[in-house]
Parts: C-alpha cells; sequence; structure tokens
C-alpha cells in the first residue's frame, strides 16, 4: 500500500487520474480507480484488496484505524512509575518500543490500554511526560476509542508529530484484591501513587455501588466489612464514607476525609460487584446474559450446548439459587457487545462461568447474536417442609436469604410466589412460621397480589425492609408438585 500525503482540500490528480468525491463531506472520501482520499492522506490499496476500503469506511470519520494500515501493537507497558499501576504508556511494533502523544487521549482511549494490561479501568489519564518520556519514537496521535476495544490496534489514529515531551501516562485507581475474580475483593484506591484501603465504618450498599462503577461494572450485590477477603496493603485511606450510590467517584460522597482514620486493616471493606446482568426480561432475574470480561461486555452464545446446568452458574453469579428456564434464540432480544463464550460446560456447582470448561473466550466461531442465550433465576426457595414444593419462603435479595412477614397474606400471594419457584399453583397459604422462623431480614410483608403476576415485584407490597415483623411471623406455602 502507498500513502501520499497532501496539505490542503481535496486532489486534482491521483496516479495520473482525475477524482470527484462520492461523498459530498469534505475529506471524508473521494475515489476513482481504487484511489482514496482519507484524513489528509492519499490511500491506494494494493489490486484485489477492495474489502480492506469498507473496513477503513467504518472507522472515524478523517481517522484510519490502524489495524487496517497492518499495525497492531503486541504488547503495552508502562514505565517511570512507582508500580505497575502508573507510567508512560509504551508500546511495542514491529519489533520495537514507542509512545502515544497525549493530544486528544481521553479515558476511552485509556481503557482499552488498561485492558490490554489486565487493569479494569482507567481514571486518570497524566499529560506531558508526567512519569518521564518513554523511549523509542512517539508512534501515534490523536488516538480515537470508543472504550470498548481489546487493543489499541481496532482504534482510530494519526501518525504521531510529537516529540517526548507529550508522551502520555495513566494510573489506575481502583482494584479488588482476594476475591474469586476481579469482581469482588477488598477495596484498594491508588491515591497519588500511594496505595491504601476503606474502612467498614458505616460502608454500605450505596457506598459500594459506587466502588463498583468507579471499577467498570454496572452495580454492587453486596458490601463486606472486617476483611472478608483480607487484608489490603497501604494505610487505610478513608472511613465513615457514606455515597448516595449515584455518585461518579468516591471523592464526591462523604467521610471523615484523607487519611483521616483510626482504623486497622482488619476492618478493610470489600465488595461484590455485578459482572452478569440479565437484559430485555420483566425484572432483573430474567434476560439475555451479559458477561463483563475485562470491563468489555458481551453475551454467551447458546447455539452450543447451552443447557439449565450452565444456566445455574450464571444465576448465581447474578445472586439468585438456581436457574428455572433457558432460551438459546435471544427470547429476550439480541444482547450488546461481543460474543464472548461459546459450548460453556458446567457441572452446576461452579461459583463463576470461568470455572466451567468451554471454547474460550472470544473462540466462538460463526455464532451471532440471533443465539444469544437467556435464563430465568429463581430468587426464591422453600425451607423445612416434607419436600421442595413446599416451606417457609425465602427470597434471595442481593445475595442474602431472608423472609416475608404473614401480614394479610392470602392464597392469591401463595399463588405468584408458587409461579415464581416453577410450580403451576398454590394449594395452601400459612402463617406464625408454620414450618419454623427463619434467618436474615424480613424482606416484606402486605404483598398485595391478585394471584395473576408472573413475579412478586409486580405486586403492590411494601418497600424492602419496612416492616416491624419478627421471625415468629414468616409465612409458608405448599404448592402442587
Amino acid at each position: 500500500m502507498v500513502l501520499r500525503y497532501i496539505l490542503n482540500g481535496w486532489p486534482s490528480k491521483c496516479p495520473s487520474e482525475d477524482i470527484k468525491p462520492y461523498y459530498s463531506r469534505k475529506n471524508e472520501l473521494c475515489s476513482q480507480d481504487g484511489c482514496i482520499l482519507w484524513g489528509g492522506r492519499v490511500i491506494i490499496p494494493q489490486p484485489g484488496r477492495e474489502a480492506m476500503l469498507n473496513e477503513l469506511h467504518q472507522g472515524h470519520p478523517g481517522i484510519p484505524r490502524m489495524k487496517s494500515l497492518g499495525v497492531m501493537p503486541t504488547e503495552v507497558r508502562l514505565t517511570g512509575g512507582d508500580g505497575p499501576w502508573e507510567g508512560t504508556v509504551e508500546v511495542f511494533v514491529d519489533g520495537s518500543w514507542g509512545t502515544i502523544c497525549d493530544q486528544n487521549f481521553n479515558l476511552k482511549d485509556a481503557r482499552v490500554i488498561c485492558r490490554m494490561l489486565g487493569f479494569r479501568r482507567a481514571i486518570q489519564v497524566w499529560q506531558g511526560a508526567a512519569w518521564g518520556v518513554g523511549t523509542g519514537k512517539s508512534l501515534f496521535s490523536y488516538l480515537s476509542c470508543s472504550g470498548n476495544e481489546l487493543n489499541i490496534g481496532s482504534c482510530g489514529y494519526r501518525t504521531s508529530g510529537c516529540y517526548h515531551n507529550s508522551d502520555v501516562g495513566i494510573m489506575w485507581v481502583i482494584r479488588l484484591i482476594g476475591g474469586t475474580g476481579p469482581y469482588e475483593g477488598t477495596i484498594e484506591l491508588n491515591v497519588n501513587g500511594k496505595l491504601g484501603t476503606i474502612c467498614d465504618q458505616q460502608f454500605d450498599i450505596d457506598d459500594a455501588n459506587v466502588i463498583c462503577q468507579i471499577a467498570g461494572y454496572t452495580r454492587a450485590i453486596n458490601a463486606f466489612s472486617n476483611a472478608y477477603f483480607g487484608h489490603g496493603n497501604g494505610s487505610v485511606l478513608l472511613s465513615n464514607v457514606h455515597c448516595s450510590g449515584t455518585e461518579d467517584h468516591i471523592d464526591n460522597c462523604g467521610s471523615s476525609g484523607w487519611y483521616v482514620s483510626s482504623c486497622r486493616h482488619d476492618n478493610d471493606a470489600g465488595v461484590a460487584c455485578l459482572s452478569v446482568k440479565l437484559v430485555g426480561g420483566t425484572g432483573p432475574y430474567e434476560g439475555t446474559v451479559e458477561l463483563n470480561v475485562n470491563g468489555q461486555w458481551g453475551t454467551i452464545c447458546g447455539h452450543n450446548e447451552f443447557d439449565l446446568l450452565d444456566a445455574d452458574v450464571i444465576c448465581r453469579m447474578a445472586g439468585y439459587s438456581r436457574a428455572l428456564q433457558i432460551y438459546t434464540t435471544a427470547h429476550f432480544g439480541q444482547g450488546n457487545g461481543s460474543i464472548l463464550l461459546s459450548n460453556p460446560q458446567c457441572s452446576g456447582n461452579e461459583d463463576i462461568i470461568d470455572d466451567c470448561g468451554s471454547n474460550g473466550w472470544y473462540n466462538t466461531g460463526s455464532c451471532t447474536h440471533y443465539y444469544d442465550a437467556d435464563v430465568v433465576c429463581q430468587s426464591i426457595r422453600f425451607v423445612g417442609g416434607s419436600g421442595p414444593y413446599e416451606g417457609r419462603v425465602e427470597l434471595n435479595i442481593n445475595r442474602q436469604w431472608g423472609t416475608i412477614c404473614d401480614s394479610n397474606f392470602d392464597l392469591a400471594d401463595a399463588q405468584v410466589l408458587c409461579r415464581m419457584a416453577g410450580y403451576p399453583r398454590a394449594l395452601q397459604a400459612f402463617t406464625r412460621a408454620a414450618f419454623g422462623g427463619g434467618t436474615g431480614p424480613v424482606f416484606l410483608d402486605n404483598l398485595g397480589c391478585s394471584g395473576n403476576e408472573k413475579h412478586l415485584d409486580r405486586c403492590s407490597s411494601s418497600a424492602l425492609f419496612a416492616t416491624s415483623c419478627q421471625h415468629s411471623n414468616d409465612i409458608g406455602i405448599s404448592c402442587q408438585s
């Protein structure tokens, strides 16, 4: 391929051939006999490379994609910082290291760099060679990523004319350690290059939601105290954190202030974040499965042997007890992003889908979103009866089991609860802890169901935890098996 630079406007000649714009927008595209003007370059593809032109046209207007031009960084590293979490960005291209210019470099670009490094998400971008100048040449400028790419080679760029004093650097701000995956663990913050933790004083689900959103997830499933996932590193940076849950950074929440804490690491706070979501259903318990892998949301191919055992693991990851039903052709609508996984082979007892056998991440063959896997999860169980069809009613909310108060509980309410558990109808409704008192919170009372609802969240019950009931008033149920 030959690249010829032009300075201004449309060229009058393109290798001895006149060219005219295909599109009215200046500097987007003009072509004749295979010549393209794009962002100040004349691109002359080799014979038989017509398909490449379509790929180029998918890019950012005025900026060709590196992948299209045969430039694909194979490695990335951060240099000059105090640890692997910060430094000047260097990329390895065609056998040598080089840097990225800070012109127009933003958080979306940084997120792709962090994904290549195995970090969750970049929060701070540093310009002007903050960690010193890099090695090699300044390779790229005006990087143009959407934030969802797996490699910056899939982003747009321009060949850099920068000097090393404009090398860009990044620093991650948060990580979760000690859990079963990157979506849960003790919270560690990076503040000006210093690691530290958060004290569990008054730390609750609203605070955890902000932490999870900073880390690149949608929300928190649970908040943990007493160093549940083990001790963190560095100092205890914050205590008495009180967020509303809608803040975009922990800085915007109230607290005792940075470094104002008498806590020890025995009180390190932890979180479990939602790394799977079910979208398109009538409630959060059902929908098309979307997983978050290295900061990218994507789906599971249901075409190749996706079954209830696989769905049990998905439901458990989402905070429910087990799966009731599966669909394999995008029953709740096609998902977003890439198709991340196909042919999972779970026994049903695994904690996360990572622990199941599969064809490997992104090795999904010709599967399309038409075959996106869908699940319906069970968020209810019956305890203390003579079989799984009867007993004390317990709900699973945010990975915690609790009960329902018997205030105004009747057979219409029981019909809905049996339907949620996969049974055709209710035979009897019980009050006053007929199957024994439960443990955990009493979630609800005054359910107010008509009996036709598909799920309890369609009934006019009181708000969660808005009850003064004790476990001596736990409801029970008997369903037709």
